[in-house]
């Protein structure tokens, strides 16, 4: 991976006479026309995942599956192989493993026509005391902070199969609670305690497939 950016950097600094200066440098035009780029490797965490199924006949299918990642374990390194330990420390201090739990179950009362019904449960991948860390050499502006909770997911759907033609129309309805912050809650050395306000998230989608096979 690679990370690119291209822009101005400010930095005001008491000069040797004591007065306030302000430096800026183009970055492009400093690099001879050339983006700001680092490169770095990302492990991701380990899947593990196990599953069953069910028929019933042929008009009815059972499904269950269970599946859990723990993102704490991520590994960031720098392109010549050595740990960038801060971004680790990072993840391992306010990252954990999160369980995801999935049902589904599929009715076809005649062999052209199918109605469907699922459920997504998924645990929390930020820590309670996770917090948004921000060092006092940043130039990020975005002060604020979602740390959101487990996630409910509901789906209803129904589908049509004829000949060349078929339609899927399903209706997805996601919840879920969150703490948000509007400042990091440490800057620097100095450590405040915000107050989350506490927010209920819901979003619905309705979503309708038509096709032809030729």
């Amino acid at each position: 991976m690679s990370f690119c950016s291209r822009g101005l950097l400010n930095s005001t600094y008491l000069n040797a006479d004591g007065n306030l200066t302000t430096a800026t440098v183009d970055t492009y035009q400093e690099l001879g026309g050339r983006d700001m780029e680092m490169d770095f490797e990302l492990r991701t965490p380990w899947v593990f995942n196990a599953s069953l199924g069910y028929t019933v006949g042929n008009y009815l299918a059972l499904g269950a599956e269970y599946e859990y990642e723990d993102y704490s374990t991520m590994n960031f390194k720098y392109f010549d192989g050595y740990d960038m330990q801060l971004e680790n420390e990072e993840a391992d201090y306010h990252l954990k493993g999160v369980s995801t739990l999935r049902v589904g179950a599929e009715l076809k009362p005649v062999s052209e026509f199918a109605l469907r019904a699922g459920y997504n449960y998924s645990t929390a991948a930020y820590k309670n005391t996770a917090y948004k860390y921000m060092p006092t050499n940043t130039i990020a502006t975005d002060t604020d902070f979602n740390n959101t909770k487990e996630m409910h997911t509901f789906t209803l759907g129904l589908g049509y199969r004829f000949s060349s033609f078929y339609m899927d129309l399903a209706y997805k309805l996601d919840t879920y609670k969150s703490d948000f912050y509007a400042f990091s809650n440490e800057f620097g050395n100095t450590v405040v305690t915000p107050r989350a306000t506490k927010v209920d998230n819901t979003r619905s989608n309705v979503m309708l497939t038509l096709g032809m096979r030729f």
